[in-house]
């Protein structure tokens, strides 16, 4: 996916990367890296900035070999110069997700992998602890619809506690599966062609826009009904026809059916009786009213 800009920046004699060099020397071509030669910082194939001009924390980082890309989306609509979309705000054109986002979206491209059809780990410092009920969600810029990260034997998602900005290696051992609440490091393992690689391509590139999300949780209040009402009405009929069955049948099943049915009765009596301990004086004035008077 290429990313055709109406117009390119005009450049002075800024220097926006500090390299000594005026931007309009350096230019806006691309660096190799998908971002610009003024605003381009960093030159280690496998690592990419969050933000342009941050480069000593917040690194995308892919395995040794890999050249790492700033994606499409980004180029087009990142307000960071670097992979990071920062929330929806900045994802404007794109539809909006059903799903909160957390920390913002990232758009990265990971090239050159070593094996046409094999696997790709990247990790992702988040911006936000990693949320309750998180869901790792993309953007499909070919459908044009959100969906959630599939997992299976060659897609993974795994995190670790990290700190602000600093994540182990793309191969470390530190990352446990999972998206688990409250840690800062992400590690995606995406398959060439998989499901997962957003240029849905067998070409040796992974391709990827997304975030994580938290789900909706939905509280469900109410009081119930207690005994009686139509659940009430269904018991005593069933009791009824064990009885008229138990008369068929002889006597002893008839008790016997009744003390069955009736055990339940005897126990949601007493469970009735048990609410009412949020009424003491009610319970205290009708005793001192049976000490003063039999008739009461």
């Amino acid at each position: 996916m290429l990313a055709l800009r109406a117009a390119s920046a005009t450049l002075g004699n800024a220097d926006a990367n500090d390299n000594g060099i005026p931007d309009a020397v350096d230019g806006a071509d691309d660096a190799g890296n998908g971002m610009p030669n003024y605003l381009n910082r960093i030159s280690t194939r496998n690592v990419l900035p969050e933000d342009a001009a941050v480069i000593t924390r917040y690194l995308i980082e892919s395995e040794p070999g890999v050249r790492m890309r700033v994606g499409a989306v980004a180029q087009l609509l990142s307000t960071t110069g670097g992979a990071r979309l920062a929330g929806q705000a900045a994802a404007a054109p794109i539809a909006v997700d059903e799903v909160d986002n957390v920390g913002g979206y990232f758009s990265y491209e990971a090239r050159e992998l070593p094996v046409v059809g094999g696997t790709n780990r990247s990790v992702v410092p988040q911006r936000a602890p990693i949320p309750n009920q998180p869901l790792y969600r993309l953007w499909d810029q070919d459908t044009a619809t959100w969906k959630t990260f599939v997992q299976n034997a060659t897609n993974k998602l795994e995190s670790a506690p990290g700190e602000p900005g600093f994540c182990p290696a793309a191969d470390s051992s530190a990352y446990s599966a999972g998206l688990t609440p409250g840690y800062l490091c992400v590690r995606l393992t995406i398959e060439d062609g998989g499901v997962n690689d957003l240029d849905h391509q067998l070409d040796g590139a992974i391709m990827t826009t997304g975030g994580i999300g938290a789900r909706s949780v939905v509280v469900v209040t109410g009081t119930s009904k207690g005994a009686g009402g139509a659940g009430a009405a269904d018991y005593w009929s069933i009791l009824v026809m064990l009885l008229l069955a138990g008369l068929r049948f002889g006597r002893r099943s008839a008790r016997l059916a009744a003390v069955v049915l009736l055990l339940p009765v005897s126990v949601n009596a007493l469970a009735a009786d048990a609410t009412q301990w949020d009424r003491p004086a009610r319970l205290d004035r009708r005793c001192q009213c049976h000490e003063r008077s039999r008739q009461c």
